[in-house]
């Protein structure tokens, strides 16, 4: 009997002696994988990546975007609150219980329609001010891929 220079390992139950090979189907991590899972790049170490300026410059431009479209929007959203409660105070109080449908209705006084929205902000009203805050809001990440390549 000779001994062996290398290692064996432990049986698996129901395998046999050794280890045992990963079966069809069985998922394995391949070196970008375990790079990325460790808190690397995927593809190599974060050295190796290319210290493009022209990059950089666009990932921050992206992030201004987003930054200012979403502050804009809190900042037009609490100002169209302000206005609402300050000319209608009645909204302060509660008396009645709050239904989403009545938010929501086509017969709302909230504008539903572009034409409604610019009626409303013509004549200050708050509500459409929260609205347009929300418009801002939804178009902040449509103007984020507009300033991407």
């Amino acid at each position: 009997m000779t001994e062996s220079s290398e290692p064996t390992q432990p049986a698996s139950p129901g395998t046999g002696s050794g280890a045992a090979a990963p079966g069809p189907g069985a998922l394995t991590a391949t070196p970008d994988v375990v790079a990325a899972a460790e808190g690397g790049v995927a593809g190599g170490s974060p050295s190796d990546i290319p210290d493009d300026p022209v990059l950089h410059k666009l990932e921050t431009v992206v992030s201004w975007v987003l930054r200012i479209g979403v502050v804009l929007a809190v900042a037009i959203v609490l100002a169209g609150l302000i206005m609402t409660f300050l000319n209608h105070p009645d909204y302060s109080r509660l008396t009645h219980g709050v239904r989403y449908q009545a938010l929501t209705s086509p017969h709302s006084p909230f504008p539903h329609t572009v034409g409604q929205l610019g009626r409303a902000l013509a004549a200050g009203e708050g509500r459409g001010v929260i609205v347009l805050g929300l418009v801002v809001l939804l178009a902040t990440p449509v103007l984020r891929v507009g300033t991407g390549r």
